[in-house]
């Protein structure tokens, strides 16, 4: 059996719904009974809605996978990748609603492989791959410790935005991806002053004290201020019992015993954030700070 692949460009208005023997669906419908084929399609609105039509027996939609497209696709981040929407030989939607949901929720067309022609039931064997992250597509570049490099480009984003407890789930691989290439030197540097070692493996933030090694720097008006903070918070010397940075050393090595559900990076990003402004307005504590779910101002010092 020999699979074709052509290149052509599907209907730019709506197919022809009424006539459905005529339309540019079902005439590759009729030739995939006869042989499996490729081709590369503008995928329109009103194309992704007919496919959806023979959308029987598929998997329960997930939202989230659906929106993170979308926003690929309004912000022009959606490319074509090999990946094909997959049709059988009678008719059906095997894979890709995801993709077509989309599409027509972002009401732009994009360009996709469209597989026609394939056996109904080999739909259960499609995804069977482990699914690549963000840190594969960064080694794949050539970027070393890629799984750590993108934990931190998300946490740069999430903290960009100004919400440290809102759910980011919706921040795309594209848009982490391109933040990790953005920040690489930076997140280097960061990794190998203060995320790895001894240092890092005490308080079980590795990927967070980089990134707030990088915010603060760059909001502290003395540079020797950051280093001596980062230091301290690393080795816990010479610190008087109501200093802040005992206070954070303390409450970053014990944040798994102090709460039932796991703390997410961004919550620790607020953490050292409030414990920097304490220590360096020359605050003392006796007790923990309190956290609002919010990245507060950065003191300069």
């Amino acid at each position: 059996m020999t699979t074709m692949t052509t290149t052509i460009e599907a209907p730019k208005k709506a197919t022809d719904l009424s006539h459905r023997d005529l339309s540019w669906l079902a005439q590759r419908i009729e030739r995939g009974r006869k042989e499996p084929f490729v081709e590369i399609v503008t995928i329109t609105p009103d194309i992704a809605r007919r496919l959806l039509e023979v959308n029987n027996e598929n998997r329960p939609v997930r939202q989230r996978i659906v929106d993170s497209i979308t926003h690929d696709i309004v912000n022009n981040k959606w490319k074509l990748n090999g990946e094909t929407i997959i049709v059988s030989k009678d008719g059906q939607l095997n894979d890709g609603q995801h993709r077509l949901l989309a599409v027509v929720k972002a009401n732009k067309p994009v360009q996709s492989a469209v597989m026609f022609g394939v056996a109904r039931d080999t739909r259960t064997t499609v995804d069977m791959g482990a699914q690549r992250t963000v840190g594969h597509f960064l080694g794949m570049s050539g970027i070393h410790n890629g799984a750590m490099v993108g934990a931190m480009a998300r946490l740069m984003l999430i903290y960009k935005s100004g919400l440290a407890a809102r759910s980011h789930d919706s921040l795309t691989k594209q848009e982490v991806f391109q933040e990790a290439q953005a920040w690489e030197k930076s997140f280097a540097h960061a990794y190998d002053r203060v995320g790895g070692g001894h240092f890092a493996g005490d308080i079980k933030a590795r990927h967070v004290l980089p990134v707030a090694y990088i915010v603060i720097r760059a909001a502290a008006s003395q540079e020797a201020d950051v280093e001596t903070f980062f230091e301290l918070l690393a080795t816990g010397a010479r610190l008087e019992a109501d200093s802040p940075i005992l206070w954070l050393r303390q409450r970053l090595m014990n944040l798994s015993a102090l709460s039932k559900r796991t703390i997410r990076g961004e919550e620790k990003l607020e953490i050292i954030i409030r414990y920097w402004n304490a220590w360096i307005e020359n605050k003392t504590l006796s007790r923990h700070l309190n956290t609002t779910g919010n990245f507060p101002e950065i003191a300069r010092g």
